[in-house]
């Protein structure tokens, strides 16, 4: 499905705003905006929206009730392009008894200003939006953005903070409940109301991680009607993991060629509910050729317990605007009673501290997890010859542990993230901590919660939002031998 999404942080958000609905509810008024974006053939265009070029006094016609900008307003923003790899756009406010569909006005402007802008940084995407507000102060748009030489309608808008406000564009009908689902959400709509139900169908959730934590989590977004699910993992069912993967039948486990976890958990999605779209893809989070389809999540859930996929979930919610919850779980023991069940759980969002910020990442592991078969053999041989030699062999290669857990403390992790993800999407609830680490079986629950600033020169505070344009300062690149993800 080609979809053309647009995201913006609430703190741009409330920018554009106030700048746009200066002179309203009668007279227009409008800015120049920067946006970063992701495009992919197959799966549509992702702009994200990074930068307001407000106006100075004069450059906006202030004596007609339209928009009419200035030649050096204008002029100052092609410029601008030359100093970026971003592209430029336009956005304007609609008088309140007007709807926000382009007038001809607004047609010549844009045909003007998509050729413009397009002589002095060839190839980059032009965006013109239209807001306003109805008499009762609602918000609408609409959206077009010139890409390769053809006009593309904007589906949907995504502001992002604490919690995400989703607005469909005007031209845009938004899914209605089905039947069964509305009346499976009684309880659920008597606490929360009709329209956070009608937000959850109408999103679209990525699991990063179908096994122990992530397969309770999808069964429980699915039983609370999350309409649309991209399911990621390139593992197997196997007979020791099969103790945590809901959904993983006494059947599975008699076959000869054990399922992918993916199909598990798309086949469990789908007898819960057969009206959720649900995509399956054998694969891992950092894979380019999947990454368009990702960007049209509402929310990411990071349930991989390796360390490149919790970097990649981070860097997703930094670059591309796309909130993520991460979630990690451990047992500690001694002589076969447990002393610990730790559950850690973390939010990463545009301007928040990522991954590397917050001290979480074991380069080792990171390093270990991206190697070759061919390449950790080698580096074992290593190993053991500098050893015989009297050396220390961890400089070649060091044995990871496996993490220790079972299927209660990681359905409680999954059932967590999930949980939070419908606060962030019905806008209702969110976590009192960006991070917070306990222990199940601790004193008072043993709670950290360790609040966590980006580091100044960190991408996470430099490139928010900068999509594809901020490829340079990307953390991991994928390692050739990693095969292509599928849509299963």
């Amino acid at each position: 499905m080609k979809t053309i999404t647009l995201r913006i942080t609430e703190n741009l958000f409330d920018r554009l705003k106030t700048q746009v609905f200066r002179r309203y509810p009668s007279q227009e008024w409008a800015t120049f905006i920067e946006c970063a974006w992701h495009h992919d053939p197959e799966h549509g265009l992702a702009i994200n929206v990074i930068g307001i070029r407000e106006p100075r006094e004069g450059d906006l016609d202030a004596s007609v009730d339209h928009v009419e900008f200035t030649e050096p307003y204008s002029l100052r923003m092609a410029l601008t392009l030359e100093g970026h790899p971003f592209g430029a756009g336009v956005v304007h406010s609609h008088p309140e008894e007007y709807r926000v569909f382009p007038s001809l006005v607004d047609d010549d402007m844009d045909s003007y200003f998509s050729q413009f802008f397009d002589d002095f940084a060839k190839g980059r995407p032009y965006t013109s939006l239209i807001f306003a507000l109805d008499e009762n102060g609602v918000f609408t748009f609409s959206g077009r953005v010139w890409f390769e030489n053809r006009w593309l309608k904007v589906d949907k808008l995504l502001v992002i903070g604490e919690t995400i406000s989703s607005y469909a564009a005007q031209n845009v009908k938004p899914r209605t409940l089905p039947r069964l689902l509305k009346a499976r959400l009684e309880r659920f709509t008597s606490e929360l109301g009709e329209e956070a139900a009608e937000r959850l169908w109408n999103s679209t959730v990525t699991i990063a991680g179908c096994g122990g934590t992530g397969s309770p989590a999808g069964h429980s977004l699915a039983r609370s009607g999350v309409g649309r699910i991209i399911l990621i993992d390139n593992d197997y069912l196997a007979i020791h993991n099969s103790e945590r993967i809901h959904g993983a039948w006494a059947e599975y486990l008699e076959l000869g060629s054990p399922p992918p976890k993916v199909l598990l958990l798309a086949e469990l999605i789908r007898r819960i509910n057969p009206d959720i779209e649900v995509i399956p893809i054998f694969g891992n989070l950092l894979q380019a050729e999947i990454r368009g389809l990702i960007l049209q999540s509402s929310v990411i859930l990071g349930c991989t317990d390796t360390e490149h996929g919790m970097v990649a979930v981070s860097e997703l919610a930094y670059r591309y605007l796309v909130p993520a919850f991460q979630v990690n779980v451990a047992l500690e023991s001694k002589e076969k009673t447990l002393t610990g069940e730790i559950l850690q759980f973390t939010r990463y969002l545009p301007g928040f501290a990522c991954a590397f910020c917050r001290a979480q990442v074991d380069s080792w592991r990171l390093t270990a997890e991206l190697m070759s078969e061919d390449e950790r053999k080698r580096r074992k041989l290593d190993a053991q010859a500098a050893e015989k030699r009297g050396e220390k062999g961890d400089a070649y290669w060091r044995d990871t542990p496996i993490i220790p857990t079972i299927g209660a403390l990681t359905t409680i992790g999954g059932e967590l993230a999930a949980n939070f993800a419908i606060g962030a999407i019905t806008g209702r609830f969110k976590p009192a901590a960006d991070f917070f680490e306990m222990n199940l079986l601790a004193p008072d629950l043993g709670v950290v919660s360790a609040p966590q600033k980006p580091l100044p020169r960190c991408a996470c505070a430099t490139i928010v939002g900068h999509s594809e344009q901020g490829a340079s300062r990307a953390i991991i690149s994928v390692p050739l031998h990693w095969s292509k993800p599928r849509v299963l």
